[in-house]
């Protein structure tokens, strides 16, 4: 039987879960969204663009070094 969702599970310690579910609730100020959402969310802004991620105001040492 194939999976029609297409997702995966995952393994968590239980302090990592501790805080996911803590991050899920302030991650969207007034808005709750839940652990997988915020797993989808934290993953996403990591591996989005440079240019985007400059917008966030994260780096990386690439522009760090252009910068200096």
């Amino acid at each position: 039987m194939t999976n029609r969702y297409k997702q995966k599970s995952v393994t968590l310690r239980i302090p990592t879960h501790d805080k996911l579910y803590d991050l899920s609730k302030t991650i969207v100020p007034g808005e709750y969204k839940s652990i997988p959402a915020t797993i989808d969310l934290l993953v996403n802004e990591k591996v989005s663009t440079p240019e985007s991620r400059r917008n966030l105001g994260a780096t990386n040492d690439s522009q760090t070094k252009e910068t200096k």
